[in-house]
């Protein structure tokens, strides 16, 4: 064989090696992904009308971009170290103390304190680690009951329940007194409550904001009146005590 035509065709393999390896550099290049860390700071912000035992190192933090999931749920008490996360734009950390669902599901139905927070949007630099601030607030409210010595001792039931939502419906009485009942509420909310002592009922309503904590207080006042009213508890400061019935279960 012409030693020109072997020399050529050796040249012509060579380059397009080279041409093959010059593309593989550049696609390896376009699909390298750039990751910058993220650290979370959580911080639950309490309020002392509401009991707020909690465990912060088990609050679910996760980290979505627009409507992507891009670090799925997982306990804030794993996530010391921070995560790796693209790098980008339009991030936004979120964080629960338990979901909406389990707020009113929990404790056999009688629900829990909710802790919820978002942090504001960030981006992330690539090769850089950086803190994300992701303050919680309570976002439900509770409810209980508080009875005097002669209405706990006659067979009273206090039922309560929220207006949009009659099927989830919980009954306090001299076995439940100690519960409390718990609600989520945006903004306000109506609940809805039947006082039953023997063959006769109580029934009202009232609004519930959230962060607060409402006592009803059933009081014999004499043997023809009984009242129900309720204490409204901000920051441990009683900032109401309205009545809102009265009548006679004897008559």
């Amino acid at each position: 064989m012409n030693m020109n035509k072997i020399a050529s065709k050796i040249g012509i393999a060579f380059a397009l090696l080279a041409l093959l390896g010059s593309c593989s550099e550049e696609n390896l290049t376009q699909d390298e992904e750039a990751y910058g860390r993220i650290n979370f700071a959580l911080n639950a912000g309490d309020t002392r009308a509401i009991d707020t035992s909690y465990d912060k190192n088990a609050f679910q933090v996760s980290v979505k971009q627009e409507n992507n999931t891009v670090v799925k749920p997982q306990p804030y008490g794993e996530m010391q170290d921070g995560v790796l996360v693209k790098v980008g734009s339009g991030y936004q950390a979120y964080a629960e103390s338990c979901s909406e669902t389990e707020a009113e599901s929990a404790n056999g139905g009688w629900g829990c304190v909710r802790y919820y927070g978002t942090s504001d949007l960030f981006s992330v630099t690539k090769d850089q680690e950086m803190r994300v601030d992701l303050p919680c607030a309570i976002t439900n409210a509770a409810v209980s009951v508080q009875t005097d010595e002669e209405i706990a001792s006659s067979a009273y039931q206090l039922t309560v329940q929220a207006s949009d939502n009659t099927g989830r419906r919980l009954t306090f009485n001299d076995s439940t007194k100690e519960n409390t009942a718990y609600f989520n509420v945006a903004g306000s909310r109506t609940i809805q409550y039947t006082l039953t002592i023997g063959d006769h009922t109580l029934s009202q309503s009232f609004a519930i904001q959230p962060q607060r904590s409402y006592t009803l207080d059933v009081h014999k006042q004499t043997n023809e009146e009984i009242t129900v009213s309720i204490g409204v508890t901000v920051d441990d400061t009683v900032d109401e005590d309205k009545t809102e019935g009265t009548y006679n279960p004897y008559v």
